[in-house]
Order: structure tokens, then C-alpha cells, then sequence
């Protein structure tokens, strides 16, 4: 974000406001402003939400929304033809333009990032903050006993914020919301009438926006007020505060929502008893469930912006055990009649689901959930983790489809391992009965024939070709792409399905009655019973504490090493399945101690012999 950038959009500079008056209207980029002899009246500046009654400060927030801003869901795969991308349109941002009345004391307290902008003295905010309050006190006038919107206007000082939606996509109006109910968690205060937007966000065609809410103030031709440069909410302008992008429904129904006691028609009150709504002109609609996901997303991502995750967590947790929130269902069954293992994978919009429970759980400290989410994505896989896509999706530039701190990369290294892992076995057993000088597979002791492998081998090309386990890839340069579908999304483990169900229904077919034990079979389901064993360990997924506190320990990636590439050991590490690993106590139990390190161990091999051996 341009520190320097209008509120508006423009690329001018914004002269700072003085501590004398309120800061100048958006779209203004007069010098004028800055003048005692032509300072502006009240009536362009936004109306005064009050988050607290008697607070002595008010935070003027500029929303700004882009044309890149979310709307929709796309339902396109991963593969892509270069020659159909759109031409990227021109940058254009809209602004909204909204003030709350907050009291510092409170923001600085439950802040990191409030408490230096506006108690280091390094910071012309906070400079301008005390040098207005001590001009109040000098006049005898407290912050509590300013009652009106129009004297709050007035009186107190100014502090500029603008917020973009780099990191969200979210409209204005979603980011506004998620702002408000922020200010109420940070103030000690309910979060009322917060209206589900998730919907309605992704219904309209175009960002939404709004132009400046005119107050309804008394002009006033001097001021005393004290106000602060323009301050981008940036971790570039703080070191604290933490970078990510706000979005949430509507959260303030008092200035949104107007009701009148004496004119209810019967049809609205039919609509009322419908919805099980109440509406009330102080806080709005208020139902059982009023709180979705998309608020929770911008109200997390607020969070870590403004460096207060703390109070938030404990939101949240409170809004679930009351039933206000509840985590959407990204779980799943197997689509039943189909064997394609393509058919029981994620959409889009089930992912993003996903992701974003993973970014809230991380950036508001809720391990058990972020633990649950990883595994399932690491599990099932994302369109983001495609090796047939040809360009960047814009429509996958949010911060949950990215996710922070170096989780994105390590939840797809973790996966390509497990798939690793998986696909060896078929691998291992295909190369044994094709190769000619790995020996005769046939256990019919001494009446074993090669007639009995080259049956087995057909089974198994004619299993795993079935259940699209396997592909055949002549040397043409088209096979590749016509043969082998994309299977970044292919479910490891999903309820009465996946990859390691599919790898269970293999035949137990034999060339005659006295070839009983010489398919593959016998040989496959105890070592898939050991790698379903392995899975269930705590260290499959990415536990939260351990990521925080050694990245380096807990991470299955290689570090990099100087010249950017991913350091190897020097030693290959291989790893020789025996039938003593069959009855290992440590995989009959989940999470069980030290399962951890052995499933790390399995999954980071560099190869693989699963023939069973003492």
C-alpha cells in the first residue's frame, strides 16, 4: 500500500491535516485544506458511529475497493487454455468512506498496533492524538461529556486509516462490517445485527460501493480538533502489525437499518415470523445463526492486521459455544456408483472453505481446528497444487489461497509425499512381476510358473487402469496431456472412499484353483492396513504450537539451501517394509507416541520395498 496514495483512488499527494481542524473530505486534494482561512465545513465529513459513548477518539477508515474484488465463485478446473485468458482490465478502486467514535485507552490496551501508533511519540499520530486531548483538557471539556455526533465531529481528534482489499477481494461494505464488529470485540461489547453477506457477496456482479454519508452535523466555522496524517494499515508502516486484508457483512444495523414501531404492514410481519427475525433500530436483525463465515474471515484477518488476535480468539470460541457461528461442513462422502476417483474431490467453493478455516484458525491461535483443517486439505488436495496449470488464476489471489508463513508450500510437500508413498506400492509390485531378473513371483513352490506372473501382471494393468490408478503414456508428445487427467485434487482418504479404498478393491483372481496365494491381493492389504495406520499420526498434519516455536524441526521440506534450490541428504534414505511392521502397537492407536516420527520417516523415504520380509 502507497502511503502516499488519495483516499479517492488518485495518485496525488494528501497534504497532512492539521491538528486545528477535522481531516479534509475524500476526493480533496487541495492544499487548502491545510489553511486556517479556508478550512471546510463539517458537512463533508462521514457520520460518527459510536462504539463507545465515551470515547475520546475517532478513527476516519477509507475503504477502498478495486476491480479485482471477489463476486463470484469460479467453477473452472485447473487446466487452462492460455489463448481463452481474459485481458486484464485497467485498475479501478472505489472508496467508501466511515468514522467511529473508539476510546484510545481501550484500542491501546487489546492492540499492539494501536498502542505504538498512538502511544509512541515517534508517531505523528500520537503526537497529534495528545496534543488535541490536552487542548480539550485546557478548555475544560472531557471526552465523556462530548453527548452529540455533531460535538464528537468537532471536538475530538481525527486518526485516518486506509484499508484496501489486497489480501481479501472483499467489498467495501464486507471490510466495513468486519471492522465495526472488531471495534465492538476490542471495546468489550456484543456484536449485534451482523447480517450473513456471504451470499449476497457473491450474487452481484460489481463491487459494491458507497459514497460518503453526509452527517447530520452543524457547520461549524472554526474547529479545535486535532487530526492525523493518512495512515495505511500496512505492516510496511508498522513492524507489528501484521499483513493481511479485512472483509465482513454489514455490522452497524443502526445507521443501516430504520424502523418505524408505528407503521408495520401485515405482509412485513409475516416476513418477520417467517425468518424468526427481530429487528430492533439500535441493533438491527439479530437471529440464532447470524454470524457466516465470510465475517469471521475479514474479522481474522482484521485481527492479525491490527496485531489483537487475542480478544477475537475468545470471540469466537464464545460465538461457537453459543451457536451464533458455526464452521461450514467441509467433510464428505464418496459419490456412490462412481468409480472415478475424480468424482469425490473438492469444488471450488468447498475448498475455499476449507482454506479460509485454515487461515482463521492459524492467525486467531485455535490449534485443534487448524490441525483438523490441514489434514483434510493435505488429504484431499487443491487446484493450486495442479502441475498441468498453465498461468495464475486471478480469481485465486486471496490470502487463503496463499496461505501465509510457509504453510502453502509445506501442506503440498506433505502431500506429494503421502502420493508418493502410495503410488510406490503399485509401482514396486508392477516392476517385480514385469521385471525379468526379479525373480519368479508365483508361490506355488515347485510347480511356480511364469504363466502365473504374466496372469497377475494383466490383473493388475487391467485393476489399475480401471480405477484410473494408472495411466498408459505412449511416446508421443500429446499422450501426456490426453492420457493422464489432473489429479491435484484426488482424495487420499474421504468416508467410504478415496485413493487407498480404491487400492483395496483390487481382484484376488489366479490362474487356476492351486494359484491361490499368488496375487497381488494377499500382498497388498496388510501394507495398505500399515500406511491407513501411518496416516492416522499426529504428524501428518501441521500442528500449530510446533510450527510456531521450531518451523525448522516440524517442517517434512528440506531446508534451502544458498542458492535457492531444497538441500538432499547425502544418504538416501530407504525404506524396507517387514512383517514385524504389521503388528507395530504404535499404529493401532491414533496419535499414539511415537507414531509421529516413524509416519514422518515412511513418508520423507527416497524409496521403497514393500516385499514383505523377517
Amino acid at each position: 500500500m502507497d502511503a502516499a496514495a488519495d483516499p479517492a483512488g488518485s495518485t496525488a499527494e494528501v497534504p497532512p491535516a492539521s491538528a486545528s481542524e477535522p481531516p479534509p473530505r475524500d476526493g480533496d486534494n487541495s492544499n487548502n485544506a491545510t489553511c486556517s482561512g479556508n478550512k471546510q465545513s463539517l458537512s463533508g465529513l462521514p457520520e460518527v458511529i459510536s462504539i463507545d459513548p465515551a470515547g475520546d477518539l475517532i478513527l476516519d477508515v477509507t475503504f477502498e475497493t478495486s476491480s479485482k474484488a471477489t463476486t463470484t465463485h469460479k467453477t473452472s478446473g485447473a487446466r487452462k487454455n492460455p489463448t481463452q485468458a481474459a485481458a486484464p482490465l485497467p485498475p479501478q478502486t472505489r472508496s467508501m468512506r466511515r468514522a467511529y467514535r473508539v476510546d484510545a485507552a481501550a484500542l491501546r490496551r487489546q492492540s499492539r498496533y494501536f498502542e505504538k501508533l498512538l502511544g509512541d511519540a515517534r508517531f505523528r499520530e500520537a503526537a497529534e492524538v495528545a496534543a488535541a486531548l490536552d487542548r480539550l483538557a485546557a478548555r475544560g471539556v472531557r471526552p465523556r461529556d462530548v453527548v452529540t455526533a455533531a460535538d464528537a465531529a468537532e471536538l475530538l481528534p481525527w486518526v485516518r486509516v486506509l484499508d484496501d482489499d489486497e489480501a481479501t477481494r472483499f467489498p467495501a461494505r464486507v471490510r466495513e462490517a468486519a471492522l465495526a464488529g472488531l471495534l465492538h470485540v476490542l471495546h468489550g461489547r456484543q456484536i449485534e445485527g451482523v447480517e450473513d453477506v456471504g451470499a449476497a457477496g457473491t450474487s452481484t456482479g460489481t463491487a459494491t460501493t458507497d459514497k460518503n454519508t453526509s452527517p447530520k452535523v452543524k457547520a461549524s466555522a472554526k474547529t479545535d480538533t486535532s487530526a492525523s496524517a493518512l495512515t495505511k494499515v500496512n505492516a510496511k508502516a508498522n513492524a507489528n502489525a501484521k499483513t493481511s486484508t479485512s472483509a465482513s457483512p454489514k455490522a452497524n444495523p443502526s445507521r443501516n437499518t430504520r424502523t418505524s414501531p408505528n407503521k408495520s404492514g401485515s405482509a412485513n410481519a409475516n416476513a418477520k415470523a417467517t425468518t424468526n427475525t427481530k429487528t430492533n433500530a439500535s441493533t438491527g436483525p439479530s437471529t440464532k445463526h447470524q454470524i457466516g463465515m465470510q465475517f469471521v474471515v475479514a474479522l481474522a484477518v482484521l485481527a492479525d492486521r491490527f496485531d489483537c488476535a487475542a480478544p477475537v480468539s475468545r470471540w469466537l470460541v464464545a460465538a461457537g459455544q453459543t451457536q451464533k457461528f458455526k464452521w461450514p461442513v467441509t467433510t464428505r462422502k464418496a459419490v456412490s456408483g462412481r468409480d472415478d476417483l475424480l468424482a469425490n474431490s473438492m469444488t471450488r467453493a468447498t475448498e475455499e472453505a476449507l482454506r479460509q478455516k485454515i487461515l482463521v484458525s492459524w492467525l486467531l491461535d485455535l490449534p485443534v481446528r487448524f490441525q483438523n483443517a490441514t489434514r483434510e486439505l493435505i488429504m484431499n488436495g487443491s487446484c493450486r497444487w495442479s502441475a498441468f496449470a498453465a498461468e495464475e488464476d486471478e480469481s485465486l489471489d486471496a490470502s487463503w489461497w496463499y496461505l501465509p508463513d510457509g504453510l502453502e508450500q509445506e501442506l503440498q510437500y506433505r502431500r506429494h509425499c503421502i502420493l508418493n508413498t502410495i503410488a510406490s506400492i503399485q509401482r514396486h509390485f508392477l516392476s517385480l512381476y514385469a521385471s525379468r531378473s526379479g525373480g519368479r513371483q508365483c508361490k506355488l513352490g515347485y510347480d511356480s510358473s511364469a504363466a502365473c506372473d504374466s496372469y497377475q501382471l494383466g490383473e493388475m494393468l487391467k485393476f489399475l487402469t480401471h480405477k484410473n490408478l494408472l495411466f498408459l503414456v505412449d511416446f508421443s508428445p500429446r499422450s501426456l496431456f490426453d492420457a493422464v487427467p489432473d489429479c491435484a485434487l484426488v482424495p487420499v482418504v474421504v468416508e467410504n472412499g478415496g485413493l487407498l479404498a480404491a487400492l483395496r478393491q483390487c481382484p484376488g483372481y489366479q490362474v487356476d484353483k492351486n494359484h491361490s496365494n499368488c496375487g497381488l491381493r494377499t500382498r497388498l492389504l496388510p501394507i495398505l492396513d500399515f500406511v491407513q495406520g501411518l496416516l492416522s499420526a499426529g504428524s501428518v498434519p501441521v500442528a500449530a504450537p510446533a510450527w510456531r516455536r521450531d518451523r525448522a524441526a516440524a517442517a517434512w521440506m528440506p531446508p534451502e539451501t544458498d542458492d535457492g534450490g531444497a538441500a538432499h541428504d547425502s544418504d538416501a534414505r530407504r525404506f524396507r517394509f517387514t512383517r514385524l511392521m504389521l503388528g507395530d502397537q504404535r499404529l493401532r492407536f491414533e496419535n499414539a507416541l511415537g507414531a509421529d516420527k516413524f509416519a514422518r520417516e515412511v513418508f520423507t523415504a527416497s524409496s521403497w520395498n514393500w516385499t514383505a520380509e523377517d
